[in-house]
């Protein structure tokens, strides 16, 4: 491998951690502001319906680029499990079943999320005043799942081996081209909330080619033999065993998202524009948390591969630490400074609108060590090869998300909107942690008995 890739099985576990983290947490960021600056622009310009329009339809588009995110974060696993024993000739055909599984997947769900658009949204009884631009905006999005699963899929591939530095650096480049596309669709074209879903899809496109290009021409990662191309059932089954269950987990907790947009849409405009800045705020702050799971997902699966739990127990320990720290101070700076980012997407004169995004945000900052617990615990359970536990706790977050807001919405109002991604963090992260200790455990327990076959793959 290339000097670039990063070898987590040596070294100081915190130090590899955190210059490992740092290119991922800023890929995130960068990432995340796709949607940021869309849904920025949009508030600025086109007013506050337009902002609705585009914030009624985020669980609709975490539904399905939330399960490509998973499934070939998943996927990828198998590949660092291979690297880290050092087996060169299992991660060539792992790479080679993936790019086949994306294929296939990104043109089936292209095919079914474009179809039930207009019908999902009637059945969240979307505001007719918004029905339009939303139907628009979400359309598109969908259109564009092949464009996310291509950089998903090369992204992933690198930082299996250990590359966390080129995936942000392409991040940049399409993310500087989206705020020039949004621009330039929307203010000089008059494209509409049309124009911020096209600037989206060019720039992820964009990314994912230019990943392509670099392992093509920096790497042997697809350079492949014809023993790495004979793919069977067994091996692409044993990828979807991890992938398919990482990428339903987002997607359940999207379909626990689209229950609470339900309750939402009653509250009217101004509240369904609330939730969508303090969405958007979140998002982007939560992102370096989020980045926290991928970390320690690769870091886990190359010390499980080597065999090495003394290291996996140390590292995990460590990122517990960081992640705390991290969710504090973020925390902080986004409390003290809540007016002027809220200012970022609509006018302070939104008086109804600012007080709700309040609410959100005043709910979410103070618990982020919830979801920071959350993150490192699924990551590390992910890095054993541990798919299905993490599904099972996405439908933990897909019941209480739903259920809170369906229940207290009365008594409560708008706050059980705001609750309710708190609870199920807490819900999630307890679950979590507890199948986390139990699984590294029998894992270290098999290996010293010498019962490799009991690795999961």
């Amino acid at each position: 491998m290339k000097s670039e890739n990063q070898d987590l099985t040596v070294g100081s576990p915190l130090k590899k951690i955190i210059v490992f983290a740092l290119p991922v947490i800023l890929g995130n960021l960068v990432q995340q502001m796709y949607n940021v600056v869309d849904t920025l622009i949009v508030g600025k310009t086109l007013g506050v319906t337009k902002l609705a329009a585009v914030g009624a339809v985020g669980s609709m588009s975490f539904l399905a680029l939330g399960f490509v995110i998973g499934l070939t974060a998943g996927c990828a696993v198998l590949t660092s499990h291979a690297f880290g024993r050092g087996d060169k000739r299992y991660m060539k055909k792992s790479i080679f079943t993936q790019m086949v599984i994306a294929i296939i997947f990104a043109v089936v769900l292209t095919a079914l999320f474009v179809l039930i658009a207009a019908p999902l949204l009637r059945l969240l009884n979307t505001d007719s005043e918004i029905f339009d631009d939303s139907c628009s905006y979400i359309t598109i999005i969908y259109m564009g799942i092949f464009a996310t699963m291509l950089y998903n899929y090369a992204a992933s591939i690198l930082r299996a081996v250990g590359n966390s530095t080129m995936p942000l650096v392409f991040l940049i480049i399409s993310a500087v081209l989206n705020i020039v596309l949004d621009l330039l669709f929307i203010l000089e074209f008059n494209m509409d909330v049309a124009g911020a879903a096209w600037a989206t899809v060019i720039s992820q496109l964009v990314s994912g080619i230019l990943c392509i290009i670099y392992i093509i021409k920096k790497t042997d990662l697809f350079k492949f033999d014809k023993e790495s191309m004979k793919i069977t059932f067994k091996d692409i089954a044993d990828h979807l065993k991890v992938g398919v269950p990482m990428g339903f987990q987002y997607s359940v907790i999207a379909l626990g998202m689209l229950v609470l947009q339900y309750v939402l849409n009653g509250f009217g405009t101004a509240a369904v524009a609330a939730y969508t800045v303090g969405s958007k705020v979140q998002e982007l702050v939560q992102s370096p948390l989020a980045s926290i799971s991928t970390v320690i997902a690769t870091y886990v699966a190359q010390n499980y591969g080597a065999g090495d739990f003394d290291r996996i127990h140390k590292g995990v320990r460590e990122c517990h630490v960081f992640g705390l720290i991290l969710a504090v101070v973020i925390a902080v700076l986004v409390i003290l400074l809540m007016e002027p980012i809220i200012s970022l997407f609509v006018d302070l004169s939104e008086t109804e609108t600012v007080e709700y995004a309040k609410v959100i945000l005043l709910w979410a900052c103070p618990l982020q060590f919830l979801l920071s617990i959350l993150y490192v615990s699924r990551g590390s359970l992910q890095g054993l090869g541990d798919g299905v536990t993490p599904m099972l706790g996405g439908v933990m977050e897909l019941i209480m998300r739903a259920v809170i807001p369906l229940a207290l919405s009365t008594a409560l109002g708008f706050i059980s909107i705001a609750i309710a991604g708190p609870c199920a963090w807490l819900g999630c992260g307890g679950l979590m942690t507890i199948v986390y200790l139990i699984k590294v455990k029998k894992a270290e327990r098999n290996a010293r008995l010498g019962r490799s076959e009991n690795r999961e793959y």
